[in-house]
């Protein structure tokens, strides 16, 4: 992950070459002014970065499955890198939200963490998701590539976690909740064809 602070950096919260090939895709409608949402957005992925989720892993070499926690930590495109998603990096983006106005689009790369909770501390390998959340007038769209690892969770529960985040500071900040519309599970190739993909679920989310 790159580490650049320029607030004038062209390419903050882009990727140069999104993947092509979507994994999970998802649209919320909204009445909530850009500048608003993409605040209650940012304070949403600071705390999907703090979070632990109970979960149940399987091992190599292990038979059957251990209690463990999935955890993430996050990253903000920039050109061909991701900056690492931290304090100070909220305020990098907040500060060119408040400056220049909404993002149009914000990529974003999600690592998945495990850990199995017994006296070994077991760990298993991450998964790497990358993400594209795009703004439109009333409406958000969010679209999930798996990049790498074994999909111990799904696309469609990073879209979970992410949106119930959301979901929680637009609450707080007096806004009404996002509308889902739609969730799918496509497999999108260069040529555009969809394809469904079985969903493996597994994560459980605390009540």
């Amino acid at each position: 992950m790159s580490f650049k602070r320029d607030d004038d950096d062209p390419w903050l919260g882009a990727l140069l070459n999104f993947p092509t090939v979507l994994h999970s895709r998802a649209f919320f409608d909204h009445e909530i002014n850009a500048e608003n949402l993409q605040r209650a957005v940012l304070l949403a992925l600071r705390s999907m970065s703090i979070l632990s989720l109970p979960m149940e892993l399987s091992i190599s070499d292990h038979d059957g499955y251990y209690h463990g926690t999935v955890s993430f930590k996050l990253g903000v495109g920039n050109a061909e890198a991701f900056d690492v998603f931290d304090d100070k990096e909220q305020e990098r983006l907040l500060h060119r939200i408040e400056n220049k106005g909404p993002f149009p689009t914000l990529d974003l790369a999600f690592n998945a963490r495990y850990a199995v909770t017994d006296k070994k501390r077991h760990t298993a390998r991450e998964d790497r998701f990358l993400a594209r959340l795009l703004f439109r007038s009333d409406r958000m769209e969010m679209y999930v590539h798996h990049l790498r690892g074994m999909r111990r969770i799904e696309p469609e529960e990073i879209i979970t976690i992410l949106i119930g985040q959301i979901d929680a500071e637009l609450q707080k900040l007096g806004y009404p909740r996002l509308r889902k519309e739609n969730v799918e599970a496509p497999r999108q190739n260069v040529a555009g064809t969809l394809k469904r993909v079985g969903v493996r679920k597994g994560l459980r989310f605390p009540p």
